[in-house]
C-alpha cells in the first residue's frame, strides 16, 4: 500500500481505504446522527430498552393496562408518544407501577 493524500490504495485499485483522524470522524458521526429520522414505533424489546426496564416488566405493564400498545398481526407495538406519556405519568405520580 502506498499513501496518497489520506487515501491508502490497496492491491485492488477499485477499493481505496480512507483514513480520518478522530476530529474528522467525530464531526462526520455528529452530522450523520443529526440527519437520522427519530424512531417513533417500537417492538416490545425496543420499547423495554427505551424505558430501561426488563422485557417482562414491560409485559406486566401492558397486561395491567398501565401502558398503551397496539397489535399489528401477532406483534405488540408501542409508539414513542405512548411510551413518553407513560414515563410522564410514572414520574408525575412517583408511583411504583
Amino acid at each position: 500500500m502506498k499513501k496518497n493524500k489520506g487515501i491508502f490504495e490497496k492491491a485492488n485499485k477499485n477499493s481505496p481505504v480512507v483514513v480520518y483522524d478522530y476530529s474528522q470522524f467525530k464531526l462526520m458521526y455528529q452530522l450523520a446522527e443529526s440527519l437520522k429520522v427519530p424512531k417513533s414505533i417500537f417492538t416490545e424489546e425496543e420499547a423495554a430498552d427505551y424505558l430501561r426496564v426488563e422485557l417482562q416488566t414491560l409485559k406486566n405493564y401492558a397486561k395491567k393496562k398501565k401502558i398503551t400498545w397496539k397489535l399489528i398481526g401477532k406483534d405488540k407495538i408501542y409508539t414513542q408518544k405512548d411510551l413518553d406519556e407513560f414515563l410522564e405519568r410514572k414520574s408525575r405520580f412517583h408511583q411504583d407501577f
